[in-house]
């Protein structure tokens, strides 16, 4: 006879309902530890594994979050995202909770969120990214399908447009600013090395950019405006012909670590030295930030931590329907040996 919730149940002297609530949730503090280590060892010998489905039918619950990124490419390849995903995963692990991915292709970032929603019937909830391929109206309109679907969800990766949605923002305050920073190193010849030019944290690091010249009274060069796409080897490529244009600079800011690394080999190429010539800093302290030679200096964006707090936030909306939470996170400008004060040079004395 295979087993069943109601022969462990039996056998152990325990109520079905209290069996069932154990495979439902093993963390569950309505049972004893002694009695959830006696269910798991009967169920151990007996070889039972839980419906999924039958609980779901049961219960009118997957325990399933479905993942929503907007991207036509791998989503695995960004540190960045995998941060994210970890602490995702460490509050829904924990929780009895799995998570899945719902990979779509489509023109635009709307266009794949509006068919992973026609693909995701029957989940608890949903985590909405915003990625390299969203511009800011493209993330209202994310949020907007959202809301309309009036599912639970969570946002992350987006800067604050405005709703009352949970959402966990991640900020930079000014102290932690990497163009002040720069500045105050005496640097005024700064070049960025931006993402994808429709990009929310583009947009917005030219912002910053230019309100810092501003209040210095200093001119902005838009030469020194690049875009590297968030990519190592577009970064190189971009820097290396700016650097052949004749385009002068003492200082870079990178809004990623992986365009850092880009920067860094194009500056080796020609032979200029970190942060003797040129001063780097990158974006997210990647993992490899602080084993690079040298040490990259990096604006810590707290992203573990996100993932963390959206999924405890959309567990709270999905068990108890909480009213919408927005927690900003603020960023941390990391100092190492890439940055240092302003020392003028001729750039054509360093490049072969």
């Amino acid at each position: 006879m295979a087993a069943s919730l109601k022969i462990i149940s039996e056998q152990l002297g325990l109520s079905k309902a209290a069996v069932s609530i154990y495979f439902k949730d093993p963390s569950t503090r309505r049972i004893s530890k002694e009695n959830k280590e006696r269910i798991r060892r009967l169920a151990d010998e007996l070889n039972y594994r839980p419906n999924v489905i039958a609980q779901s039918l049961s219960s009118l619950k997957s325990h399933v979050i479905a993942i929503l990124i907007p991207l036509n490419v791998s989503y695995f390849s960004s540190t960045f995202l995998n941060q994210a995903l970890c602490g995702i995963q460490s509050v829904l692990f924990n929780k009895g909770y799995n998570f899945i991915f719902i990979p779509t292709r489509g023109s635009n970032s709307p266009v794949i969120v509006r068919k992973q929603l026609e693909r995701s019937r029957g989940y608890d909830g949903f985590i909405l990214f915003g990625t390299r391929a969203c511009s800011e109206e493209n993330m209202r309109e994310n949020v907007e399908q959202m809301l309309k679907a009036d599912y639970p969800f969570v946002v992350l990766n987006m800067p604050d447009l405005g709703y009352e949605i949970n959402q966990i923002v991640n900020v930079t305050p000014k102290s932690s600013s990497a163009i002040r920073y720069l500045l105050e190193l005496g640097h005024e010849k700064i070049l960025l090395m931006a993402g994808a030019r429709q990009a929310p944290d583009t947009v917005l690091a030219i912002q910053e950019y230019r309100e810092c010249f501003s209040e210095r009274g200093l001119a902005v060069n838009e030469n020194l405006f690049l875009n590297g796409d968030y990519e190592e080897m577009v970064a190189r490529s971009e820097l290396l012909q700016a650097i052949n244009n004749g385009i002068e600079f003492s200082a870079i800011y990178c809004l990623t670590d992986t365009m850092a690394l880009g920067a860094y080999e194009a500056l080796n190429e020609k032979g200029l030295k970190i942060p003797g010539d040129i001063s780097v800093i990158g974006k997210n302290d990647s993992f490899f930030a602080r084993f690079l030679n040298p040490p990259l200096t990096s604006v810590r964006v707290l992203m573990y931590e996100a993932g963390k707090l959206g999924a405890k936030n959309l567990l709270r909306r999905i068990e108890s329907n909480e009213t919408p939470r927005k927690i900003f996170l603020k960023n941390e400008l990391i100092l190492r040996l890439s940055s240092a004060v302003y020392r003028p040079l001729n750039m054509d004395q360093g490049i072969e």
